[in-house]
């Protein structure tokens, strides 16, 4: 008995492709709920208990996350328009595009390989540099005051990281497929502009958390390391006498008592302290 449902006269690698795009289409969609629950999240966290002073500091972030799903909803409309296109309105569209094409010396060309590749480079390069200047400012600032004070740069480089590892794990999902020329990397193509939307949002959504580093993180920070100074300074100040040179002077007041004091003197400072 022959199979009722309708099969198109293609053979089975042409339907796996189209297989594989019209499922990226799919993962593509679930990335734009991502990116509009993080959108979302983000404006109202930035607008909660709005003041002045917080408008003028936050108003630039709630832009970016305007800014950020205005592009990814476009994005994604005009992606699921290209997806109706191609399987609905204008199903031998590639037919059409065959006559019409003419032979051009950069279509042998393949920019796409190099393009990804280097982006791949840049972000991997660019987060391995700022994680490095972090943690070796983290290193330089537990060494001079305590351990307990390089928390907030581990606090960012948790940020850096994670939001850069899932566009790097999306574009290696990408890369290694379309070096193998394979279909499957149709799934993981129509994502990465989302991807890259979902990875900037995540900041956005730590800082606005609290957990990123803002003006009020640095001023808390320089207090506490300026109070740690200061008592530095103090306890030095306390057991100075130990390694300072110690004089004794007498005289005889006119009452006839006997007054003696030690004399302490260091190279920055001279402290005196009557007996």
């Amino acid at each position: 008995m022959s199979n009722p449902a309708y099969k198109p006269d293609e053979d089975a690698a042409t339907i796996f492709q189209e297989d594989t795009w019209l499922q990226g289409a799919l993962v593509m969609c679930i990335a734009y709920g991502s990116v509009a629950t993080l959108a979302i999240q983000c404006f109202f966290m930035l607008v909660r208990g709005l003041t002045r002073a917080k408008f003028k500091r936050d108003f630039p972030l709630v832009l970016f996350v305007m800014i950020m799903f205005t592009l990814s909803t476009i994005f994604i409309g005009t992606a699921m328009q290209f997806t109706q296109q191609a399987y609905v309105d204008q199903l031998l569209g590639t037919l059409f595009l065959k006559q019409i094409m003419s032979v051009s010396p950069w279509g042998a060309v393949n920019f796409t390989l190099g393009f990804w590749c280097f982006s791949l480079a840049l972000n991997v390069l660019a987060t391995f540099l700022i994680v490095s200047r972090l943690l070796l400012y983290r290193f330089r600032l537990a060494r001079v005051l305590g351990s307990g004070h390089g928390a907030q740069y581990t606090s960012v480089v948790a940020m850096v990281v994670e939001s850069e590892l899932l566009y790097t794990a999306f574009l290696i999902l990408f890369i290694v497929p379309f070096v193998l020329n394979h279909p499957l990397e149709n799934v993981f193509i129509q994502c990465i502009a989302l991807i890259q939307a979902i990875s900037a949002l995540m900041i956005v959504y730590r800082v606005a958390a609290g957990h990123g580093w803002t003006k009020d993180t640095y001023a808390q920070v320089s207090t506490r390391m300026h109070s740690t100074i200061q008592l530095s300074n103090l306890s030095t100040l306390r057991a100075a006498p130990s390694a300072s040179h110690v004089t004794q002077e007498s005289k005889i007041s006119s009452s006839g008592i006997t007054v003696s004091q030690d004399v302490y003197m260091t190279k920055e400072y001279s402290s005196v302290e009557a007996v």
